[in-house]
């Protein structure tokens, strides 16, 4: 099988030029025709011949620091502040996500759980910057005694959950005055010895509050499964279309994703662990030539976890002495490289003469490409194995 080096030296020999701006050139067209043939490969042979596992850390991009009261210290959510005259906070397993929720009870004064999250960039970074900060709240006591307050010193919004005994979902969004002094979130429990849950709170800079997409690596061509290693599940995957249009008050009577959950006006997700996933196409601005791959999560994560997801490596040839791995595509990718080179040389008749037309046997790209496939398809008694998936049918037009 010979290398990257010696293909495009071939193809060089091929038409006639040998220079070294020329070899650049093949050696570009030499790499596409690889990738091009991994696409029309067959899958499971793939799989077999060139995969990766990448493990990415879903973080969300939160400004306040244990917004979802995981870790704890004397007693105390750390990062957070408790203030009030005989106040007290305490862990609670009654959750909205992850393991601990914060109790607060007050007294004879009002409780509040307290972070300033300027302090890390210094409060001038924030003046005339927009953030939004979102949480649950659980109680049942009287409408307006629980609330979330934002202050930057100079103006203060608040917020009061719908009182339903169940967690509810508040959010903030204010642009920072220029005469600033603080970012303070308060989670408030109002006077009179009463009880209210807090959970998953999230600070970001901007007008949403949770990140819910993520960068894949550069060579990522197709992934074999999504595994959630926290939670020990696998994810499901849905189109990007399905995933945009589902509903903030989307059906959460259970874990399934079915036609409860979709609506035509979609909106901001739910938060908490993620169970859908999609991947899909995007032009890199940095390099508009370049198409990289993101993976949109839904619900869009409020915990920390990570995500195991092996895939298959676009056909990638990089170094001179690098091999193609699949069988033939050596032979395929110089003739589909050497078409390319005759095009650029304006000789458009022995450019197709090697390229060929589709299901054409013979000494030429598309005839070599479909012996690949004949080959690889047409095995004594190979057996095909296939997971069918069941959609709901009101989805499917």
């Amino acid at each position: 099988m010979n290398s990257l080096a010696t293909i495009t030296a071939n193809i060089g020999t091929r038409v006639g030029d040998t220079s070294a701006l020329f070899a650049t050139i093949i050696n570009g067209y030499v790499k596409q025709r690889y990738q091009m043939i991994f696409k029309r490969y067959n899958f499971i042979n793939t799989i077999n011949s060139d995969f990766s596992l990448f493990t990415i850390p879903i973080v969300p991009d939160n400004l306040l620091s244990n917004g979802s009261f995981e870790t704890w210290a004397a007693s105390l959510p750390t990062g957070w502040t408790l203030t009030g005259v005989g106040a007290a906070v305490a862990q609670s397993t009654t959750v909205d996500i992850g393991t601990y929720a914060a109790q607060i009870t007050s007294a004879s004064a009002t409780a509040s759980l307290t972070q300033d999250f300027s302090v890390a960039r210094g409060i001038s970074y924030w003046y005339g910057r927009t953030v939004t900060i979102g949480g649950y709240i659980n109680t049942s006591a009287t409408l307006g005694s629980i609330s979330m307050t934002f202050s930057d010193g100079i103006k203060t919004q608040t917020v009061n959950p719908t009182i339903s005994g169940a967690y509810t979902y508040v959010s903030i969004t204010q642009t920072i005055s220029g005469a600033a002094t603080q970012c303070l979130v308060s989670l408030n429990v109002g006077t009179g010895s009463l009880v209210a849950l807090f959970d998953g709170f999230i600070a970001t800079e901007g007008f949403t509050v949770v990140q819910n997409e993520w960068d894949l690596p550069s060579d990522f061509g197709k992934e074999l499964y999504v595994y959630d290693t926290l939670n020990q599940i696998n994810l499901d995957w849905r189109s990007l279309q399905d995933v945009e249009r589902i509903y903030l008050t989307a059906d959460t009577t259970d874990d399934e994703l079915d036609e409860a959950d979709f609506y035509s006006n979609g909106v901001t997700a739910p938060q908490g662990y993620p169970y859908v996933y999609s991947i899909y196409n995007y032009i890199d601005n940095t390099n508009p030539t370049t198409i990289r791959k993101r993976i949109r999560l839904w619900p869009v994560p409020t915990q920390s976890i990570q995500l195991s997801i092996p895939y298959i490596i676009q056909g990638a040839l990089v170094n001179t002495t690098d091999l193609p791995i699949l069988e033939l595509a050596d032979t395929a990718c110089e003739l589909g490289a050497t078409a390319d080179a005759w095009r650029t040389k304006r000789q458009f008749a022995k450019a197709a003469d090697f390229e060929g037309v589709p299901n054409m046997i013979g000494y030429n790209y598309e005839g070599v490409l479909a012996t690949m496939i004949w080959s690889e398809e047409n095995q004594v008694n190979r057996p095909i194995q296939f997971t069918p998936n069941v959609y709901p049918k009101n989805m499917l037009y």
